[in-house]
């Protein structure tokens, strides 16, 4: 998580649709928070695919996440759309999830 940290803006703007809806996080700190939320309690995890490219100056990541933790094998998938900031930190981050779902 420490890299991740080191990417974000201080005042990144984190907008999420996941299963439960809208979300929306401010700052680098609850940022990060999210993330390790859900990929801290990890045993094990493995990425199965990912994409990285540009849109003109917008940053695009996708991953496609399988994770063992308490609750057994699960796989996730997160596209996002991000700006860079004028230090070339995150300053926005635009993320859609598939939610966990079990796995083999």
């Amino acid at each position: 998580m420490t890299a991740l940290r080191g990417s974000l803006a201080e005042d990144v703007r984190l907008r999420l649709l996941v299963p439960r809806g809208p979300q929306a996080n401010t700052g680098a700190d609850e940022t990060l928070a999210r993330f390790a939320g859900w990929f801290g309690a990890a045993d094990e995890l493995r990425v199965e695919s990912s994409s990285v490219g540009t849109v003109a100056s917008r940053l695009v990541v996708a991953y496609r996440l399988r994770l063992r933790d308490a609750a057994g094998w699960r796989l996730i998938e997160q596209h996002l759309v991000a700006d860079p900031g004028p230090d070339g930190r995150l300053a926005t981050i635009d993320l859609l999830c598939t939610g966990f779902h079990a796995a083999d």
